[in-house]
């Protein structure tokens, strides 16, 4: 194939997402947080280079997952 399709490229923010969801509904925390982690930094970057509020939003809810993953 010469286009990405699926879940996206290898680390995007769209497979490090859906890969901590499913990783958080196995069971696999360490994973979940890996990924989450990783998205976490990806929104930081973008709120630092354009400062919309929606990434704000996303890093908070993002701390809000890994928040309730670390209580299991």
């Amino acid at each position: 194939m010469d286009e990405t399709w699926g879940f996206g490229n290898t680390d995007s923010p769209n497979r490090n997402k859906l890969i901590a969801y499913a990783a958080a509904y196995l069971g696999e925390t360490k994973l979940a947080i890996e990924k989450f982690e990783k998205l976490k930094q990806f929104y930081k970057k973008e709120y630092d280079q354009f400062k919309y509020k929606y990434y704000l939003d996303k890093v908070k809810e993002i701390n809000n997952e890994i928040s309730r993953l670390q209580l299991i």
